[in-house]
């Protein structure tokens, strides 16, 4: 019997769920996740504890299922926009900062100052937002210079996860709308808001279309997970589209 593992990375809650591929639920599980406010609207987390977490959900929903279920495939779906900066070995170099962090504050001309509100509108789809990685790694860039010298790698938080299970750091189209540096209607990152925020297009995950696989479990998260090596991890999309697709909202 083939099995789909999904998880949604909630806000405030990680859940999984074990189905069949006609849609029977054989098990499920959550996990309850949070967040460190080192100061004034700041909202922060470690994404390594969350992997953790995500890993001892996944192992869960797993052990819970009958014996003659094959799991054929994972995948990760839900809430995106924390930004996470990363060393060369794709290593957090400082917490993951919440979409519900606003310490860059409303003063966008002093964070991005070759920019304008009219080009993030068309560019991304959605209004400039001081809660999203467009405006986070401008605050970072400059009120920490010291640490944002020392970035190789910047991602959303799910990225890291399929990095962590995969080898790869990739992430889907629909999460990365929420980057704020994707081109939404020509479908790659946006080169002048990279080089407003000195970031070169390698320091990006690769994009993906939804449904696509990102790669293989390697042998050291299959074992963590409790689930064969190989095995497809295929990409999600942000969780507002998940929701509606999974309502029946075509």
């Amino acid at each position: 019997m083939n099995v789909l593992l999904g998880v949604d990375l909630g806000t405030s809650t990680f859940k999984a769920v074990a189905i069949t591929v006609d849609g029977r639920i054989l098990a499920s599980g959550r996990r309850e996740v949070n967040y460190d406010r080192p100061g004034p609207d700041q909202v922060e987390f470690s994404a390594a504890a969350r992997f953790q977490q995500l890993c001892d959900l996944i192992r869960a929903v797993v052990s819970a299922l009958p014996p003659d279920a094959k799991p054929v495939a994972l995948g990760l779906s839900g809430a995106n926009g924390n930004t996470l900066l990363l060393d060369g070995r794709h290593r957090p170099l400082a917490p993951a900062i919440s979409w519900l962090d606003t310490r860059p504050g409303d003063d966008f001309p002093a964070l991005l100052p070759s920019l304008t509100r009219e080009e993030v509108r068309a560019t991304v789809g959605w209004s400039w937002s001081q809660r999203f990685p467009l405006s986070q790694l401008a605050w970072i860039r400059r009120h920490r210079p010291d640490l944002y010298r020392k970035v190789r790698y910047v991602a959303l938080d799910t990225a890291y996860y399929h990095r962590e299970l995969t080898g790869r750091l990739a992430i889907d189209h629909s999460s990365a709308t929420t980057f704020f540096l994707q081109d939404q209607r020509r479908r790659r990152w946006h080169q002048p808001f990279l080089a407003a925020l000195d970031l070169k297009l390698s320091a990006l995950p690769d994009l993906v279309a939804p449904g696509t696989p990102i790669g293989g479990l390697t042998r050291k998260a299959a074992r963590t997970v409790g689930l064969p090596a190989g095995l497809p991890v295929v990409a999600g999309s942000f969780d507002h589209p998940s929701a509606a697709l999974g309502s029946g909202v075509l």
